[in-house]
Order: C-alpha cells, then sequence, then structure tokens
C-alpha cells in the first residue's frame, strides 16, 4: 500500500543522552527523523563555519533546524518541572549551546545508515 510523504513525515523516534554531571541527568527528546534532511545538515554546516557578521544568521538557522525536527523533550524552565522549555527557535539561544549542540549529535548519530540498513547474515 503507498504511503504519503506526510505520513512519513509524523513518524517519530527518540534519543536520550546525559547532559548533567551524573547519569541520571538525562535530556530525552523525540523528534521526526524524515525532517532530518539535507537542509539539517547545510544549517549545522554554515552554523560550524560562519564567519564574526554571520554568526548570529548562523544561530539562527541552526536554531530553526533543530526545534522544527523535536516534537517533545524533557527539558523544564523550572526546577519543579512543571514548565517544559518551549520548542521555539527564537528562545533556543536561551539554551547553553553545549545542550544543543549534543541535541544535534544524539539526533545525528540516531539517523545514520547502518542503524536503517537491514542486518545481512552470511552462512558458512
Amino acid at each position: 500500500m503507498p504511503i504519503s510523504l506526510r505520513k512519513i513525515a509524523a513518524n517519530t523516534a527518540h534519543v536520550t543522552f546525559q547532559a548533567g554531571e551524573t547519569p541520571d541527568e538525562t535530556v530525552t527528546i523525540i523528534y521526526y527523523p524524515a525532517r532530518v534532511t539535507e537542509q539539517f545538515f547545510t544549517a549545522f554546516q554554515v552554523f560550524q563555519s560562519v564567519q564574526d557578521a554571520d554568526v548570529m544568521a548562523g544561530f539562527d538557522d541552526f536554531n530553526k533546524a533543530l526545534a522544527g525536527i523535536i516534537q517533545d523533550w524533557d527539558v523544564f524552565e523550572d526546577d519543579e518541572q512543571t514548565q517544559k522549555f518551549p520548542l521555539d527557535p527564537a528562545r533556543f539561544g536561551e539554551l547553553p549551546i553545549a545542550l544543543r549542540m549534543q541535541a544535534y549529535v544524539a539526533i545525528s548519530g540516531d539517523i545514520r545508515p547502518e542503524a536503517i540498513a537491514p542486518q545481512v547474515t552470511t552462512q558458512s
């Protein structure tokens, strides 16, 4: 049965990474794997190579790309953990760069061809 691009884009996956000093301080992200496209990787590449005059534009593009693939996460604004940090690219500038980079690396690592490819076994 055929499938539409909209349905493919609605599929989600999740990744978890350590974000604090102890192993129980983690961030779990639910993201849209089908939104990880060439444009997503391009935004990261541009972000890495920006010159002084283009730094803010590079951050803006990176933040938009990252926020655009995340459906949900367990990053909170308050210590009581009642208010999630919004998935708003305009607010991502308030987050540590290291946290955003960890999110990017975790998602990128989860989208690797060897994890998706069918496992082939040979019999001797």
